[in-house]
């Protein structure tokens, strides 16, 4: 017997699997990051005026309460549905373990209770890595259509749609990976540069892909 429906519990193993699959990374750039948005894609620090790591204090705190968040309810579940205690780690541990046990999650009493938590948390991670929005370029519809069209590796992707200024917030390379990795994005090839096989892609396509799934997260909230 559950409070939750098949939906319900679907939607749960998807935030899961996006903090362990690439939330956690972006969670961990913003805690420490050099990077300065502006209409270039950084600035450089040399090595004679180096500048120490920004440290994101709320960043860090929610880090925390992530992890914290995810072990609570990995401990009640292992205790409630007599299961063997997977050990410490951090939130993707925790993550990964609730994953793959959610529907014993689901047949315990206070199963409404850990799908609005879990929801809640990642809702927050994802509000916390937002990035400062650079300045936009102007760009006729030519451009844009060109653009669209270039294949590129995932590194580049994230690059040009930047430059573009008509990228969606959250476009990062784990992203790009992990839209791939659950089918919602297909590269159109896989080429071996430098030896290492990597994927390529239509700009246009891993825009398209991250739309979807921008609107899929907005109407499951």
């Amino acid at each position: 017997m559950t409070d939750l429906d098949h939906t319900q519990i679907r939607l749960l193993v998807d935030r899961l699997d996006q903090i362990a699959g690439w939330i956690h990374l972006e969670l961990e750039n913003t805690i420490t990051r050099q990077i300065v948005f502006t209409e270039k894609a950084l600035t450089r620090v040399t090595t004679r005026d180096e500048v120490p790591l920004a440290f994101n204090e709320r960043a860090s705190d929610f880090a925390h309460e992530l992890a914290g968040t995810l072990r609570a309810w990995t401990n009640y579940v292992a205790t409630e549905r007599n299961l063997p205690w997977p050990g410490d780690g951090r939130a993707p541990h925790f993550a990964r373990w609730l994953s793959r046990h959610a529907y014993d999650l689901a047949a315990t009493e206070q199963a409404t209770d850990a799908y609005d938590q879990i929801l809640e948390v990642y809702k927050a991670a994802f509000a916390i890595i937002d990035r400062p929005k650079a300045k936009q370029r102007s760009i006729d519809d030519e451009q844009l259509a060109q653009a669209r069209n270039l294949e590129l590796n995932a590194r580049g992707c994230v690059q040009v749609a930047k430059q573009l200024g008509r990228w969606h917030d959250q476009l990062t390379q784990s992203r790009i990976k992990y839209l791939t990795k659950t089918k919602v994005l297909t590269p159109l090839r896989t080429t071996r540069i430098n030896g290492t096989l990597t994927n390529i892609y239509r700009l246009g396509d891993v825009l398209e892909a991250t739309r979807v799934d921008d609107d899929t997260q907005a109407e499951t909230g």
